[in-house]
């Protein structure tokens, strides 16, 4: 009779660290059992076996599989590489589960895919999803030391209030006068809390013209900026 579940999982795991465990693990990735066929793609990636990285790929991404089981595989997928894990995590940023796209990103922000740009995380910071949007924001601030006026001025194109106001505490590193300029943009963006931060940043670095910027500010429909306005 043919072991039950679990010792065929058992079996998958014992012969990943078996030096000539291959052939054994490749006869279980097509087992009946979902779980004993995670473990043996499991194991059989972690060896970094080129052949593995197609049932990998596979096994990851498909949806019939629960998420707590693919999970497992996000680990053993960083290690074949930039260009064959990035696309799947990709995969996986696009896909139905909102959980396994939070661990994905959060797999990419870890700061070991140094070649990703920050373009690549910033629409991110609008994600439906919270901890989607969070791992994008860890990315980026990983990334922070890095970031150019033109990377920052990217940021502020999201559409969350949490992004934009992330692109405005990133400016602190930016020259002067390409600060001067993502303020005075800022000062005319829809969000209020923008345009406080902006304005006043202004009334600190007092470019050519701020006066007459804090006065337009008295015309702001918001409260909040015609009293910092007048200040």
């Amino acid at each position: 009779a043919e072991p039950e579940a679990p010792v065929r999982r058992e079996v998958a795991r014992l012969a990943g660290r078996y030096v000539k465990g291959d052939e054994i693990i490749a006869k279980l990735l097509d087992d009946k059992d979902v779980g004993v066929r995670v473990e043996a793609v499991r194991m059989y990636a972690s060896r970094i076996n080129p052949k593995a990285f197609e049932p990998l790929k596979k096994t990851i991404l498909d949806e019939n599989i629960p998420a707590d089981h693919r999970r497992l595989l996000l680990v053993p997928l960083s290690n074949f590489g930039e260009e064959q894990s990035v696309p799947v995590f990709e995969s996986l940023l696009k896909g139905k589960n909102a959980a396994l796209a939070a661990h994905a990103i959060n797999m990419l922000a870890s700061g070991r895919y140094q070649k990703l740009s920050p373009a690549f995380f910033v629409p991110y910071l609008d994600a439906p999803h919270e901890d989607i949007r969070k791992g994008a924001m860890r990315a980026l601030n990983i990334q922070s030391r890095e970031l150019t006026a033109s990377d920052i001025q990217l940021i502020m194109k999201s559409k969350s209030h949490e992004g934009k106001m992330l692109g405005l505490r990133m400016s602190s590193r930016l020259q002067r006068d390409e600060r001067i300029q993502l303020m005075q943009d800022a000062c005319l963006d829809d969000d209020e809390d923008v345009r406080v931060f902006a304005l006043r940043e202004i009334g600190l670095l007092k470019p050519e013209g701020w006066d007459e910027m804090l006065l337009a500010s008295l015309e702001d429909p918001s409260e909040k900026i015609k009293q910092i306005a007048a200040e």
